[in-house]
């Protein structure tokens, strides 16, 4: 399997598709167990129109381009949310 660790969509980037669609990352998927064969880390993401799909991360370079980073919330960021979440992240996760 291809490392993608030093590569990961930021979650809320928009990329567009090679056939002309754009997409938005939701989300990262079975990131804890890469060496795994039966559960290969997945990318969650949506079209414009809110349909949401999932693929496998190595693949996701290969078909997508980088458009956008993440717009900056409104809302306050929760630190107790954000060290829960931080825990869940693997060692070496880097945002792009």
């Amino acid at each position: 399997m291809a490392d993608t660790s030093q590569s990961l969509p930021a979650i809320g980037s928009t990329w567009k598709h090679h056939r002309g669609d754009v997409y938005r990352v939701l989300g990262l998927l079975n990131m804890m167990l890469p060496e795994h064969p039966g559960y290969p880390p997945m990318i969650r993401y949506c079209d414009a129109e809110g349909h949401e799909y999932s693929g496998r991360l190595d693949d996701w370079h290969r078909r997508m381009t980088w458009l956008a980073d993440p717009q900056p919330s409104a809302a306050p960021i929760d630190p107790d949310h954000a060290r829960r979440v931080a825990e869940l992240l693997p060692w070496n996760y880097r945002p792009t």
